[in-house]
């Protein structure tokens, strides 16, 4: 992948320009559904719980619509030609929950997903961890730490992308 020049570039985002509804309507909504049982509008409170979450531990996703123009540009087909046989290779995404994982993940990323679990579980907030990963012939690079939360998705890290954050540490 190095011979392409990219143009799109990854950034983070400000956790507050994600928010879906104040502090107060989630959690009056967590709290209506608690005491009432009403759960609808309770995805959105739960979103807006994990962001304060990462506020309080001061972690800023990845711009969302940054990584998805960077998987959108990244996914393409290239085809070569070796005398009279002619050869496709497609580079595509695919998505892994964390826990079916095999690959190697730097400390850093478990580190910061442990720390946001553990502070969901103290919430009792529901999620899952997934990873997002390009996959060319039998590589597979580019990997994305993404927690879901409802039909929200947070970019929270990634690794093995050298112009990014491929070599932090914990």
């Amino acid at each position: 992948m190095e011979a392409t020049q990219m143009a799109v570039k990854l950034q983070r985002k400000s956790v507050k320009s994600l928010s879906t509804m104040s502090a107060s309507e989630a959690k009056m909504m967590q709290e209506v559904n608690a005491l009432l049982g009403y759960g609808v509008g309770n995805t959105e409170a739960a979103y807006n719980s994990v962001l304060e979450i990462l506020k309080k531990v001061d972690i800023d996703p990845l711009d969302p619509t940054k990584v998805e123009a960077y998987k959108k540009e990244h996914t393409r087909t290239e085809y070569t030609s070796y005398g009279m046989n002619r050869y496709r290779h497609t580079y595509s995404w695919h998505t892994i929950e964390l826990r079916k994982y095999k690959r190697e993940i730097p400390a850093f990323v478990l580190a910061r997903a442990l720390q946001i679990q553990k502070a969901m579980n103290a919430m009792h907030i529901a999620g899952t961890f997934e990873v997002h990963e390009l996959s060319y012939r039998s590589e597979y690079i580019d990997p994305f730490l993404v927690l879901c939360v409802g039909k929200h998705k947070l970019y929270l890290d990634v690794w093995d992308e050298p112009k990014f954050e491929g070599r932090r540490t914990v």
